[in-house]
């Protein structure tokens, strides 16, 4: 159910206006997609500390502004990003204090980095990139993951949530072009098919969300809060982080 607009995903994050647009969703209070990041820090700390041993270098790829490489470089002594965008990167600096930060492309210039990390996350990324880009950047990914590494990938919108079956019906009741969505098991396959194998899935984001501010968030904030915990159906879940291992 994947449908691009753009021609490649690399140029979708580049320019000024996109950081304006892209970077405050995350950090106003109230909206879904800040309860989504407070969640998502829960569970990317608790897959970290069940790591054994506990990773000592991380690499955030396709960093964007730095929102997950400021939180991995308060529990990880060694962090790096990579990404693209100039303007994403400027952000990225002046929120990350102690990371290191690339410039570049991985996927087109392996020399830009030779370093081998314990943890690689990739949040936003997969769901909207086009076939060959996923093959190019999990690719690269594995040629930097030690063999004991693991890699963090997070998928933001699941065609069998209650939120993706609402989208979904509205696509065709109006005829308008659909957003990007991935189901559990196409996001895993997307894994598999370059030599990743997933072993573990948390899913968030159990309740139905149709407005970017959160109705009723004193209720509904706790709730989604307890089933990402709980974790009782992933495969239903409107996002899910998979933690996978290099084959």
């Amino acid at each position: 159910m994947v449908d691009i607009s753009f021609q490649d995903y690399r140029d979708s994050h580049k320019g000024p206006s996109k950081v304006k647009e892209y970077d405050p969703q995350f950090w106003i209070s109230g909206t879904t997609n800040h309860l989504f990041w407070e969640i998502e820090r829960i569970l990317l700390k608790e897959i970290i500390d069940k790591m054994d041993p506990y990773p000592k270098r991380a690499l955030d790829f396709a960093c964007g502004t730095g929102r997950v490489l400021s939180f991995l470089e308060k529990h990880i002594e060694e962090t790096h990003g990579v990404d693209i965008s100039s303007d994403m990167l400027r952000v990225a600096r002046s929120r990350c204090k102690s990371s290191s930060l690339l410039e570049g492309d991985l996927t087109t210039n392996p020399a830009l980095l030779d370093k081998r990390f314990d943890l690689v996350t990739a949040f936003r990324f997969f769901l909207n990139a086009q076939p060959t880009l996923r093959k190019s950047a999990l690719e690269a990914i594995a040629l930097r993951l030690k063999k004991d590494g693991l890699l963090v990938a997070n998928f933001h919108l699941n065609p069998l949530s209650l939120t993706g079956g609402y989208l979904r019906f509205r696509y065709l009741l109006k005829g308008t072009k659909r957003r990007a969505m991935l189901t559990l098991n196409e996001a895993k396959a997307i894994l598999e098919d370059s030599g990743f194998e997933p072993v573990e899935v948390r899913g968030y984001g159990y309740l139905f969300h149709r407005r970017k501010y959160v109705r009723f968030i004193r209720l509904r904030a706790p709730l989604e809060k307890v089933l990402s915990r709980t974790n009782p159906l992933p495969s239903l879940a409107m996002n899910f982080l998979i933690a996978a291992k290099p084959k």
